[in-house]
């Protein structure tokens, strides 16, 4: 490492990692994160990334963990002099990936912090100081509205609304207050909103910027889905290049339905990430159940949460049998989404994530007593079903769950599709295990992670489902089986209250008494009658995230650099602030500066 960047003043930064090798250009990224565009750049460009600048010391922890070869600058972005950083070397490709909470839609009525908002202005910095060949930035879409903040006021009253620290006990809370007629607010104090009058002005000035310093610029909105991540985020691209050649955009390599004899490949699915030994605890139990069984669960769930996953029993078991995604916390619509689909966008809000994979446990009512049970592919036809007694088999159709809200009205879309955006607020995501018991004689006995006849409906669908068996009893269903069959029935009853029949969240719960006073919820699949006896409902985990968002499977994440272990929170905040690596990639490969270079020096 240079002496240059150990004493210089301007960098006053821990700093971290491996010496530099400045045989070549190097490659930079600002705000550098758990590494998620570091990864795509170095796959993109067949070269690593030389520093990594970020202020938070866990999140370069993580990004050192993968990308050990790099310089990592633990400091705000600002205090970072890249002449003394550089040392006389060029840049062959920089990136940034400046804070995206007070520009995005996740951000809803908060108030926006202009010192936040601004951190995009670095990136000029840096061009003016070390002239690199390309520039790429990624942020939210809604980044093309940057503009001035204004004061917001009071509908009524047409005055100012000023940010008051109030004490509560222990706590100190910010809260909202009219100012008083003729009251001078400071900045400071102001509840700060856009103004819709100037959107996009400052973006704008930013752009023209670049452009003065001699780069030409382009900039657009790409979904990750498209790249072969199993997201649908989408999100801005900017790429301004200053060595002669033009902006390059790649073209998608995967789409949702390739048509036949197309190079496309079908969109990477949810499901394909998904751990389904991990076990999906019933949305019934209560808080000491839960404590009794040793489980890290919230019991019982909010009546908000439960009512979207009503809604997906109703729309994807009771109809649709398949797999399906539904939104869960900061909710605003019934969407729904299949396990096959894409998981839409995940933040790190809420604390512990906001998606569920949900499988209602479905009973059958008649049973088979001929022929041997086994286990057959997607795409076989389920076995037949008499009347009768038998053993069952649990089918499971997983369902998920989103939770970003505000925003995200999405219908239900199919296990197939991408993920949705992934956020840092908190994982929207959790799984809940849906199993459909079908009693017929012969059918093995197996653990709760083997695998069974799986359940596709509306023609071929790569839908991954888990599948349980158990013994219900010779005939019918078990006393056990037909509680859990009205406590559901009473549970859908009461949460969904679309159709008529069903009762309004507001209603009082039914009380669970016998099959005269609620009706079985049956499904029909192939010709015959299952009953649901239970719902599951658990968390997505990191892991299952990170793969969703692209990264590679060896990807570490559960830990620092130093081996100092991560906590699931910081994990899911590294995810949701993370870039796709996949579209990250694809750019980079598709404006690579240093296949030009090598040309260059060569002549």
């Amino acid at each position: 490492m240079s002496n240059t960047l150990r004493r210089s003043r301007a960098v006053r930064a821990k700093v971290t990692g491996a010496p530099l090798n400045l045989e070549f250009a190097i490659n930079v990224d600002l705000f550098a994160g758990g590494g998620g565009a570091s990864t795509g750049i170095e796959r993109g460009l067949g070269r690593p990334v030389h520093i990594a600048i970020n202020h938070n010391p866990k999140a370069l922890s993580m990004h050192q963990a993968n990308h050990p070869e790099a310089l990592h600058l633990q400091e705000d972005i600002w205090a970072v002099d890249p002449v003394a950083v550089l040392a006389g070397r060029s840049i062959g490709w920089l990136h940034a990936s400046p804070d995206c909470t007070h520009h995005s839609q996740a951000a809803g009525g908060q108030p926006r912090k202009q010192e936040i908002r601004s951190l995009a202005w670095v990136i000029t910095k840096w061009l003016a100081l070390s002239k690199p060949a390309v520039l790429s930035m990624e942020n939210v879409k809604q980044m093309r509205t940057w503009g001035p903040l204004v004061a917001k006021r009071d509908k009524t009253t047409g005055r100012v609304i000023k940010l008051v620290e109030v004490q509560r006990g222990k706590k100190t809370k910010i809260e909202q207050h009219i100012a008083e007629p003729g009251e001078r607010v400071p900045r400071q104090q102001q509840y700060l909103v856009p103004d819709p009058k100037r959107a996009g002005q400052t973006w704008r000035r930013f752009l023209a910027s670049i452009e003065r310093m001699g780069y030409e610029l382009d900039h657009t909105v790409k979904n990750a889905a498209d790249y072969g991540a199993a997201t649908s985020r989408q999100r801005l691209y900017l790429v301004a290049r200053r060595d002669g050649e033009p902006v390059c955009w790649p073209a998608p390599t995967h789409c949702k339905a390739p048509a036949p004899g197309s190079d496309l490949k079908p969109y990477r699915v949810t499901a394909d990430h998904i751990d389904w030994s991990i076990p999906c605890p019933s949305i019934f139990l209560t808080k000491e159940e839960a404590r009794a069984q040793g489980l890290n669960v919230k019991r019982p769930l909010a009546d908000a949460t439960l009512e979207r996953v009503a809604i997906g029993v109703i729309r994807e078991v009771l109809t649709n049998p398949k797999p399906f995604i539904i939104e869960l916390a900061n909710w605003s619509g019934r969407g729904v989404d299949s396990v096959d689909a894409p998981l839409r966008t995940i933040t790190g809000w809420p604390k512990g994530g906001a998606f569920a994979l949900c499988n209602p446990s479905l009973a059958p009512l008649a049973v088979r007593h001929f022929g041997k049970g086994g286990e057959h592919g997607v795409d076989e036809p389920a076995a037949a079903i008499m009347a009768g007694g038998g053993g069952k088999s649990m089918l499971a159709a997983p369902l998920m769950v989103q939770a970003n809200g505000g925003f995200n009205t999405v219908p239900a879309r199919s296990v197939a599709d991408p993920c949705s955006t992934i956020t840092s607020s908190g994982s929207q995501q959790q799984l809940a295990s849906a199993f459909m018991v079908h009693l017929r004689k012969n059918l093995p006995p197996s653990t709760p992670e083997s695998q069974l006849p799986t359940i596709v409906s509306a023609g071929q669908h790569h839908a991954l489902v888990q599948t349980v068996m158990a013994s219900p009893g010779e005939f019918g269903l078990t006393p056990e089986q037909e509680a859990g069959a009205l406590r559901v029935s009473a549970f859908l009853m009461r949460y969904y209250s679309s159709g008529g029949q069903w009762g309004a969240v507001t209603d009082p719960m039914h009380t669970i008494t016998t099959k005269d006073r609620l009706a079985l919820v049956t499904v029909t699949w192939c010709g015959n009658t299952w009953v649901i006896v239970d719902i599951g409902l658990r968390m997505l985990v990191p892991k299952e995230l990170y793969g969703c968002q692209g990264m590679p499977r060896h990807y570490i994440h559960d830990r620092g650099h130093d081996g100092t272990p991560l906590s699931i929170t910081d994990q899911v905040l590294m995810v949701g602030n993370s870039v796709s690596p996949p579209p990250m990639a694809a750019i980079a490969r598709a404006n690579n500066p240093y296949k030009h270079l090598q040309a260059r020096r060569a002549a």
